[in-house]
């Protein structure tokens, strides 16, 4: 990194998976420094190519990038290894629900500079889009287990939704819609909304703006 604080090859834990540093600079799709990981696990979003330019090479799903202001703040930096429990190692009895003994849980703040249009990465064209041509783009913020956290936006235009595989909650930042019920029951959203999609949710999306 700029400041010699995130190296190349440099050994990670971020957002409790493994990694390596395989990409530090400027990239197309944002403004400013980020860095670039390799994921041990499949927990990423792309193989270190976005929006057809390659940054750094791996297996698919085991990339993952994040501004360096972000990453420096979130990323155990150093050996991997030594920040995580050896795999043959007995899992201390946990303490506390979402804990375990001895470990230690992290505040988790994204700044709303953060996830502002130009820091989210694209994700082209939503091939399922019956209305329009919406684009996507996302960022992910934290991931532990099968919870995740992150931002989403997408552009004007309409998608279907069949039984969702999992339970969705979110604020709304900005722009207004419409989402409607499997039995044509319509909901506006607009910002400053929240709004919950139970797991097994079926019925579709129409953004305005």
């Amino acid at each position: 990194s700029a400041d010699g604080s995130i190296s190349l090859g440099q050994q990670v834990v971020w957002n409790g998976k493994q990694g390596t540093v395989r990409w530090i600079g400027s990239v197309k799709f944002g403004e400013g420094e980020w860095v670039g990981l390799e994921l041990e696990e499949a927990s990423g979003m792309h193989d270190g190519s976005v929006l057809g330019t390659p940054y750094f090479r791996c297996a698919p799903k085991h990339g993952v990038f994040a501004l360096t202001d972000y990453f420096r703040c979130f990323a155990t930096l150093g050996d991997a290894a030594a920040a995580a429990p050896a795999a043959s190692a007995p899992a201390p009895a946990p303490s506390a629900p979402g804990g375990a003994a001895g470990e230690c849980l992290h505040f988790i703040c994204a700044p709303a500079a953060s996830v502002a249009m130009d820091r989210l990465i694209s994700k082209g064209p939503r091939q399922d889009a019956d209305k329009g041509s919406p684009v996507a783009a996302s960022l992910p913020i934290y991931k532990q287990g099968p919870a995740s956290f992150g931002a989403w936006s997408c552009t004007p235009g309409g998608f279907p939704v069949a039984s969702r595989k999992t339970t969705e909650i979110f604020y709304i930042l900005e722009g207004e819609g419409v989402l409607t019920d499997a039995d044509g029951t319509a909901h506006c959203w607009r910002a400053g909304d929240f709004v919950v999609l139970p797991k097994g949710w079926s019925g579709r999306w129409d953004i305005l703006k």
